[in-house]
């Protein structure tokens, strides 16, 4: 639901998808950038994609209730995994967390607001591939 919110800004984000590889998505989808938004933590991208990606991940979730109105708190992940050949690797996830923080997301069925994210933070993968993990936190409310 709202992953697809957030793919949506990065592929509308000419700046950060200007150095991502394609990637086929199949059926209806087709061949876009190499941005995955997962349904669980323990989802991975297909084989055949490129080590350069960006993956979206729920993390977690919880209601609240302020003065009648009805919502929750969303957690995600942004993790941008980067060749170890490529150069601008801390810029590409600066641009990421740029698109992202403070933004507006659109959802037919939900109003998000609050849209925050954590600056990147380095790491690697189990395969010592750099990667930048950002978390995101939004606030939404059924329409």
């Amino acid at each position: 639901m709202i992953r697809k919110a957030i793919r949506d800004k990065l592929l509308a984000d000419a700046a950060v998808t200007a150095d991502l590889p394609d990637y086929d998505f199949g059926g209806v989808e087709g061949t876009k950038k190499a941005i995955f938004a997962f349904d669980s933590v323990d989802e991975v991208p297909p084989q055949d994609a490129k080590h350069e990606c960006i993956i979206i991940r729920p993390v977690d979730s919880e209601e609240f209730d302020t003065r009648g109105d009805h919502g929750g708190r969303l957690f995600y992940s942004v993790t941008l995994h980067v060749d170890r050949t490529r150069r601008n690797s801390r810029n590409l996830a600066r641009l990421i967390w740029l698109s992202l923080d403070k933004s507006s997301l659109t959802h037919a069925n939900f109003n998000i607001y609050g849209v925050l994210v954590d600056p990147p933070v380095a790491g690697g993968d189990r395969t010592a591939f750099p990667e930048y993990r950002m978390e995101l936190t939004c606030l939404v409310e059924a329409k």
